[in-house]
């Protein structure tokens, strides 16, 4: 029988905004995942993730200069917030030209769901 491993996870996420953009706002989120792992054969295994994200917005996003005629700072951005989801297959080959060498391959389809996106554009 393969080996089976499921690995969760939580981290805490925070931005402070300098106090030019939004007046220093914080962006602050606690987001969860949760990874599985089964050796189907062995130096072969299938997994599977799901991951919540959260990201605030960087110096680049909040300032920007829209036509060449000045900058924009853009005080009403909001974290982008979504779920990544992934499948896959990885495989290690070992001693292929010389003994202790490896190799390995993967393959998987992963899916990232964006339920904030930010708005780039400041209302001037």
């Amino acid at each position: 029988m393969g080996k089976f491993s499921l690995t969760p996870g939580v981290r805490y996420d925070r931005y402070e905004a300098p106090d030019f953009i939004a007046g220093g706002k914080t962006y602050d989120n606690v987001v969860g995942a949760l990874a599985a792992s089964y050796e189907i054969a062995p130096s072969t295994q299938v997994f599977a993730s799901y991951t919540q994200l959260f990201n605030g917005p960087d110096l680049g996003q909040a300032i920007f200069n829209r036509d060449g005629a000045g900058t924009v700072v853009n005080n009403d951005l909001k974290a982008e917030e979504g779920d990544n989801a992934e499948v896959g297959v990885v495989t290690t080959l070992r001693d292929l030209t010389t003994a202790n060498d490896s190799l390995q391959l993967s393959g998987k389809y992963f899916e990232p769901i964006s339920k904030t996106i930010l708005n780039l554009y400041a209302q001037v």
